[in-house]
């Protein structure tokens, strides 16, 4: 990525573009790839996965639940 996601919103869209095609992440690596702090990585996903069919596997890697739908606001 020649320069990384500087807004909230480019940071959500830029780990769920790359969830949504395949891509494996741990915490660690969605928080150097957007910037931010582990922590704030953590608290990220957690509100990621309360919309898109996330979750985080035993290998502690994010990944998108395929086959399931958004949930419903």
């Amino acid at each position: 990525m020649s320069e990384e996601p500087v807004t909230p919103t480019e940071r959500v869209a830029y780990v769920t573009w790359r969830l949504a095609h395949g891509q494996r992440m741990t915490t660690a690596q969605v928080s150097a790839e957007v910037g931010i702090t582990e922590r704030g990585a953590r608290m990220m996903m957690g509100d990621i996965s309360r919309i898109i069919p996330i979750l985080r596997n035993d290998d502690g890697e994010w990944v998108w639940r395929r086959g399931e739908a958004l949930r419903q606001l």
